[in-house]
């Protein structure tokens, strides 16, 4: 028992240290290098809710085109052990390149902080928010996300808790989809995604696709005939009812009376908000101020001083500390918001935060449903859109707005003193001065008021009185980060505001209504007649729940009202509307910095009446669902029967945010505006709207001059460069065009580059007259072969054509990629010509070519009719000369001129691209035209694949190289830079790793390096001012020919190896600038030379991709032989030349052309690797192999590379083998020599003893060469032998065997395969043509015999010299080549091997057995030879042994048999030997005697014969092999020998073991 514990303690002792070893050997790689972290398989929950996504498709959609994502985020455990306490926080690679910062966050929903968190531990990290929308209860949940590592690992997105603690990472997880679905039945599908890789086990993600027809729905929103809500005519009715609604957080006090006509106020005022005699007043403020360490010296009683911090007030928070003596509030406590955790009364400072919490609450960045606006004319908006807009939103104008510091506002009447900050109340002092107390009432003289401060305005704008004047003596500080504005009622007054120069900064506003829609958020509201001038807003942040949100708000009263804004400006301020998201699901929106101004018309005889001069809006930020805009709304309604109109002039709207998640929207002014003249006015903006949307206007009527739109307009469905339609409302366009991007969302519907047409042939015609547009419109899956019916350059339209009056009208075929599609369904329309960018023969003078004046003739840009409107310069397009020669007396300072000047400069920038206007042609067998042809032809009319009218570049399909102007000295300079740092990634080979930028800018040229998408925005820069605009290119294609290269001849080259084919495949959906700048934007194909032997019109058809252009596509390859002087040397030039070393083509390679395309001529074979390289003469070629990547419609991309094809150096030997199996060597036969020749001299030497082998290295081409031989000894004896030459890849070109000895004057005729060029005239490209020709010529060689009485073969043929041959190379023999020879023959030119087969030696081999014949290994023979060279056989019948003849001494050769038994003799020579077995194997017996072997190698036999005591004999087995059997040894060993002692002690161990086995049976026996 103890035995087995102890083994058991020793194997487990033995397992343990086993178990260690390998837990060391697992451990080991974790040491010297960083492994991938591996996150765990588990997943906690998806980060979006089900559905994950909503869509609406159309009938006949494939389910490859829904687009369901590959990959879903996923918050998966912690591994098992991983300490987060690790974790070091990371901040997300940030780009500022378009003027906004940008994170690929945003995609995912998530909200930056404003501040860090202090967490328990002690840490601060940005903590960032997932806001998840709830459709029953209004707020939904909220997640938390950190950003950084945990252990090392990469850095990475983390799960966590409010407080920071990490509960999970969040991942990519990738997903399949599976679902039915009837793409043509109407009905709603759901897909449901399967995680192979990953467990869950709750509901998994699910897709709602809903599959149902596109309603035909004309639009008819006549926004003037819209009837008031009736919250608005309870609101106008009594203008003051706004002001007296009802909070749903607090319920009026019944016993106070200080609200107006004595009715209460709510109780979250502070006291000091009631009137002196109610119960609730309290005299003063809270006084609760920020206590601030500081360090002072303190005098001791001895007069020194020392160091001490004491604790001093700083500024009044009005956060209130009811511990708070000093505060006349102490021991109160204030009502909390139970939703935000703050004061109710938004006074307390919260108000930005009151308004963040509550943008946040109502623009859920996760789980918005789809839904039907009634202003997209029955599109469905996606709720993934809407995800998409409020992700922009919070991080883009959420995140980013900064209120104004006081330090940053010198104008105010007292900088610096926070005693002129807004306290969010109105004047109460009635003595004191307004100039120097802001809480002052200020004083009416003349029905002016002079205002100082926030509380003076509100004083002034309370209690004037009809036709009252305000007038603004400093800037104000409105403090709105502390305090909501009220919106003033100004009773329909006619009221001015004097601005005199001045600014108003913070405005901030919290409007929140939950019962109805009767609140308007503004500045000022309900006036009659309203004049403001010279002023500016600056950071003003309006948040409201209601409709109408911006600075003013008209009357709403159906009488005739009017205003006139004049050098009004406002910037970097926010306007935001949740109407008709949560709480007014049922509200418009109606949002712009300028507000609704005044009302739209509701009778024919009203008349409302706007006018706008040099107003501005700049960098804002603008949020609604429908009618948002970067300007103004209700811009009124003239009256048609009489003159006036509604006139806006001189006014821009630049650099801001329009995110509108429903319809109706536009860069300037989208609607409610009736009878309106627009004149010298332009936006740039960047604007989000799903449907109906537009870069400068929208559904309004009246007259547009000299008006321009440029920027991004991103959305589905009815978008414009420009405008959209206005069904009943006439509208001229006079002068006016837009560049800027339209849609750039897959599957376009309704968009043209300038407007969007109407729906049906009724209502009043639109006019346009000198209008372009040239910005792109759609995406890249627009099939231009069959374009969806509504997308065009210029416009979209479903009506007739007939219904727009189009005069000399443009759009840019190129750059807005729409190629002949005027309009969505034709390439035709009356007044509207597609022209190309530049100038070309084919299609006339270019968009951004013109110089001056109107040309009618011009089949082209012809101009515009009104030249004194426009000013030209080539590289740029047509400009409004308002805005390029900006007059500062007009818009207000040289500085804004300068910003007009810039914008303006910006806009019309643009890229050169390819034009075709000329290129090559190829015929029927694949022939290139000598010079480039005009492609100045019909297309249609012509073959496929060559150039027509209709060939050119677009941005979406750039071919080549493109260039652009980076300078125009008199107005500007224009710069182009990548959007994303380093270029939008692609991936050309699929493996989701970025390959490398599209294209590389620089110096005004666009040099295209991969196929895929980038981003680039050009900034025009005139006197220190900046305007920009953004573009987007996709280079299409690129080809490689592969590397240059250097060959020798008689090897093989296959041209197809290493070319290199990239073509676009597609462009990752969804991808905004700044938020994923790094993933991949666009994947290209990658693929080789077609599996073809042709060498033209090869169908690439290994490379299919979305793109419509890919189809069809052909490869053309020609080669060319390079120019050479006399010299050799190569001819060069920078204009005729190809390739890297500009070499000029000479003679083209006959790979092409009649009789070619089957890859069956010789020089196709050749050149396609099929037989090795030939030397033409000797001195080198070069070869410029050209590729031509072609396009259906002519296009094609080129690449060159060189090969240089050196004549080789080859190698001439002679060697002997052995006759008897034609390979071993033999090297007692023959002395042997191989030398090139010294020119008509041999100069070979004989080596000075037999060898197997002699050859001369790298004997050049056309160098003579021998060889020769001699026998070594009389007992040699050639049996026969083989001459072959061959290439250096082994191919053999030819042989000739032959028969016994060689001797003087035999001749060895060998047939020898030559390559060879010879040359054709080619009537198309007028030069000669290389062909390679094959010929087998027999050569005949003779046999010299030399003066050392050896023999020699002379390789010195000679024939057919070319003219170009080198001088020198002409020494040789003209004999022995038949007459008749075509090709050039001139030794040498192949590597050339004479080998002699000889019977010199034989070997003797036998196999060693025992007596059963299994092989024996490990056995000695020795082997003797006479050492007195006895000739008689009698003479050797004695044994080898001391001082017999046999040198026993030195034994000729000593052999082991193998583990076969194999004993093996070589090279013995005819004579007498004898064979000794010198070591037995351990068990067997060593003969005694030995064995005479008798050699004739001459007659090929050996006798063998027993000598001394008689040995085993040899014996013949049936394969004709020898066999020599070993016997055992039985004898026992002598007496007194160790072997005695063995057998002694095996005898005891014998006798013990059966003792004890006796004894073990016998105890056996008696139990």
């Amino acid at each position: 028992m103890e035995r087995r514990i102890l083994h058991r303690k020793k194997r487990n002792s033995i397992l343990a240290v086993v178990l260690i070893i390998a837990l060391l050997l697992s451990l080991f790689p974790v040491f010297p290098m960083a492994q991938e972290q591996q996150w765990s398989n588990q997943i906690q929950r998806f980060e979006r809710r089900n559905p994950i996504d909503t869509k609406t498709v159309e009938p006949g959609t494939k389910r490859e085109e829904l687009n369901l994502a590959e990959y879903v985020r996923a918050v998966v455990d912690i591994p098992e052990g991983m300490d987060t306490s690790t974790f070091t926080e990371a901040k997300p690679e940030v780009d500022l390149s378009d003027g906004y910062e940008h994170y690929d966050y945003f995609d995912y929903g998530y909200i930056a902080p404003k501040d860090k968190t202090k967490t328990k531990d002690g840490k601060e990290l940005s903590i960032y928010q997932l806001n998840y929308d709830d459709q029953e209860q209004g707020k939904g949940e909220t997640a938390y996300r950190i950003y950084g590592s945990v252990a090392g690992s990469d850095n990475v997105w983390f799960a966590c808790k409010e407080d920071g603690q990490i509960t999970g990472a969040v991942l990519d997880v990738p997903v399949d989809w599976s679902g039915d679905y009837q793409p043509d039945k109407i009905g709603e599908y759901t897909f449901t995604a399967q995680c192979s890789d990953y467990e869950y086990a709750a509901e998994p993600p699910t897709v709602v696709i809903t599959v149902r027809e596109t309603p035909d729905v004309e639009d008819k929103h006549d926004h003037g005939d819209e009837e008031p809500t009736q919250s608005e005519e309870t609101a106008n009715t009594d203008p003051e009812a706004a002001d007296e609604e009802e909070t749903p957080q607090s319920q009026p006090l019944a016993d106070c009376h200080c609200g107006k006509d004595g009715t209460p106020i709510d109780a979250n005022n502070f006291p000091w908000a009631h009137q002196p005699d109610c119960k609730y007043y309290g005299p003063v403020e809270c006084l609760c101020r920020e206590q601030i360490e500081e360090e002072v010296d303190v005098e001791d009683e001895d007069g020194t001083t020392h160091k001490e911090i004491i604790t001093v007030p700083g500024e009044y928070t009005h956060v209130h500390d009811k511990n708070n003596k000093d505060c006349p509030l102490y021991g109160k406590e204030l009502e909390e918001n139970s939703r935000s955790g703050r004061s109710i009364n938004s006074r307390t400072g919260s108000n930005s935060d009151a308004q963040d919490d509550f943008m946040t609450e109502q623009s859920p960045t996760s789980g918005n449903r789809f839904y039907d606006s009634p202003y997209t004319n029955g599109i469905v908006i996606s709720g993934s859109w809407v995800d998409y807009v409020n992700t922009i939103w919070m991080n883009k104008a959420v995140s980013k707005f900064h209120w104004t510091q006081t330090s940053d506002m010198p104008g105010l009447q007292s900088p610096n003193d926070p005693e002129w900050s807004w306290r969010g109340v109105a004047s109460y002092f009635p003595a004191g001065s307004p100039e120097t107390d802001p809480k002052a009432f200020p004083v009416r003289v003349n029905m002016n008021w002079d205002v100082y401060s926030g509380e003076q305005l509100r004083h002034a704008l309370t209690e004037l009185v009809d036709r009252d004047t305000i007038t603004l003596q400093a800037d104000i500080d409105l403090n709105g980060a502390q305090y909501s504005w009220d919106v003033v009622d100004c009773k329909n007054f006619t009221i001015t505001i004097h601005g005199n120069g001045h600014k108003i900064f913070n405005l901030g506003q919290m409007v929140k209504k939950e019962t109805d829609n009767s609140m308007f958020s503004a500045f000022i509201r309900n006036y009659k007649r309203l004049v403001v001038d010279d002023l500016e807003f600056v950071t003003c942040k309006m948040v409201s729940n209601q409709e109408c949100v911006g600075l003013f708000r008209g009357n709403m009263q159906p009488q005739s009202q009017n205003a006139h804004l004049q050098n009004i400006h406002i910037r970097d301020s926010l306007f935001y509307s949740s109407a008709g998201n949560l709480y007014v699901q049922d509200g418009q929106g109606r949002v712009s910095p300028f507000g609704y101004i005044e009302n739209s018309r509701y009778t024919e005889d009203m008349n409302t009446n706007v006018t706008m001069e040099n107003c501005t809006t700049e960098g804002n930020y603008i949020y609604g669902r429908d009618h948002v805009t970067a300007f103004a709304l209700g811009l009124g309604n003239a009256n048609s029967a009489t003159s006036q109109m509604s006139e806006v002039k001189n006014s821009y709207a630049v650099d801001n945010l329009v995110c509108g998640t429903g319809g109706h929207s536009a860069g300037f002014s989208s609607c409610f505006a009736y009878n309106t003249r627009m004149t010298n006015c332009f936006a740039v903006n960047e604007i989000y709207g799903s449907a109906m949307t537009s870069g400068f206007v929208g559904f309004l009527a009246g007259q547009f001059n000299n008006c321009y739109s440029s920027g991004k307009v991103e959305g589905y469905s009815r978008m414009a460069g420009f405008a959209w339609d206005s069904d009943n409302n006439a509208r001229t366009f006079n002068s006016c065009y837009s560049t800027a991007l339209v849609g750039l969302r897959s599957k376009p519907t309704e968009q043209g580059g300038f407007i969007v047409g109407q729906t049906a042939d009724s209502g009043t015609r639109d006019i346009m007259n000198n209008c372009y547009a040239a910005g792109e419109v759609g995406n890249f899956d627009v099939d231009l072969n069959t374009p969806n019916k509504t997308v065009g350059g210029f416009y979209s339209s479903t009506a007739s054509s007939g219904w727009y009056t189009l005069n000399n009208c443009y759009y840019d075929k190129q750059t807005t990629a729409m190629r002949e599609w005027v309009s969505g369904d034709s390439k035709q329309r009356l007044g509207v010509t597609g022209v190309l960018t530049s100038s070309t023969e084919k299609a006339g003078t270019g968009l951004a070519d013109r110089v001056n004046g109107y040309d009618e003739s011009d089949p082209g840009f012809k101009g515009f009719r009104n030249p004194i409107e426009w000013t030209y310069k080539v590289g740029f397009y047509p400009q409004l000369r308002t805005f390029a020669n900006a007059d500062p007396l007009e818009w207000g300072s040289k500085e804004r001129a300068d910003r007009v000047k810039a914008y303006s400069l910006a806009s019309v920038s643009t890229v050169r691209l390819n034009t075709w206007e000329n290129g090559y042609d190829w015929d029927s067998s694949g022939v290139r035209s000598d010079h480039p042809v005009s492609y100045n032809r019909e297309s249609g009319a012509q073959e496929h694949h060559k150039g027509n009218a209709d060939t050119y570049d677009t941005v979406r399909e750039i071919i080549t190289d493109a260039s652009y102007a980076t300078e125009e000295p008199s107005a500007g300079s224009v710069r182009w830079e990548h959007m994303i740092a380093g270029g939008a990634p692609v991936d050309t080979n699929g493996d989701d790793q970025k390959d490398g930028m599209a294209m590389e800018v620089s110096n005004g040229t666009l040099q295209v390096k991969n196929p895929g998408m980038d981003w680039f925005q050009i900034s025009a820069d005139v006197g220190g001012q900046k305007g920009y605009r953004p573009i987007r290119l996709i280079s299409y294609m690129s080809l490689d020919a592969g590397s240059d290269k250097t060959i020798e001849a008689g090897y093989r080259y296959d041209h197809r190896e290493d070319v290199s084919l990239t073509m676009m495949d597609k462009i990752t959906e969804n991808l905004v600038v700044g938020f994923h700048d790094d993933s991949i934007w666009s994947r290209a194909k990658t693929g080789g030379y077609p599996d073809s032997k042709r060498f033209w019109a090869v169908p690439t058809t290994n490379i299919k991709t979305e793109f419509s252009a890919s189809k069809n596509a052909q490869l053309y390859t020609e080669i060319w032989r390079a120019e050479q002087n006399q010299d050799g040397s190569f001819a060069t030039s920078d204009t005729e030349g190809i390739g890297d070393e500009h070499l000029i083509p000479d003679r083209s390679v006959k790979v092409t052309g009649p009789g070619t395309g089957e890859g069956t001529t010789i020089s196709e074979q050749k050149w396609n690797g099929e037989f090795p390289f030939n030397e033409d003469i000797s001195k080198p070629r070069k070869y410029l192999i050209t590729y031509y990547w072609m396009l259906e419609d002519g296009r094609y991309r080129a690449d060159t590379k060189t090969i240089t094809v050196d004549p080789s150096k080859y190698t001439v030997d002679v060697q002997v083998k052995n006759d008897r199996d034609k390979e071993s060597g033999n090297n007692t036969a023959l002395q042997l020599g191989a030398a090139a020749d010294n020119q008509n001299d041999t100069a070979y030497t004989y080596s000075a003893s037999p060898v197997q082998k002699a050859q001369a290295e790298q004997v050049p081409y056309t160098n003579n060469a021998a060889l020769a031989w001699k026998k070594a000894s009389d007992t040699a004896v050639i049996k026969g032998g083989k001459l072959t030459m061959y290439a250096h890849d082994g191919t053999e070109l030819g042989t000739k065997e032959f028969s016994g000895d060689l001797n003087d004057g035999d001749q060895l005729t060998i047939p020898v395969t030559y390559y060879y060029n010879k040359y054709e005239g080619d009537n198309v490209q007028e030069k000669k043509r290389e062909l390679t020709e094959k010929e087998v010529v027999n050569v005949t060689y003779t046999v010299h015999k030399d003066s050392d009485d050896g023999f020699y073969l002379r390789f010195n043929k000679i024939a057919n010299l070319p003219e170009d041959e080198v001088t020198g190379v002409n020494v040789g023999d003209p004999g022995g080549i038949p007459a008749g020879t075509k090709a050039y023959i001139n030794d040498v030119q192949y590597n050339i091997d004479l080998t002699f087969y000889v019977n010199a030696d034989m070997p003797f081999t036998f196999k060693k057995t025992d007596e059963s014949g299994h092989p024996l290994s490990g056995v000695e023979f020795e082997i003797y030879a006479c050492k007195e060279g006895h000739t008689d056989t009698d003479q050797h019948s004695t044994l080898a042994e001391s001082g017999s003849c046999w040198d026993v001494d030195h034994p000729k050769d000593t052999v082991t048999s193998d583990e076969n038994g194999i004993v093996s003799f070589d090279s013995l020579t005819t004579g007498d030997y004898i064979l000794a077995e010198t070591k037995a194997k351990s068990g067997y017996q060593l003969p005694k005697g030995q064995w005479l072997l008798q050699v004739d190698h001459v007659q090929e036999k050996i006798e063998i014969s027993a000598r001394g005591e008689k040995p085993p004999a040899f014996k013949k087995e049936a394969d004709g092999t020898l066999s020599l059997a070993n016997y055992r040894d039985l004898s026992l060993p002598g007496s007194g020998g160790y072997g005695a002692n063995l057998y002694l002690i095996g005898s005891i161990i014998l006798i013990g073991t059966a003792v004890m086995l006796i004894l073990v049976y016998r105890r056996k026996a008696r139990e």
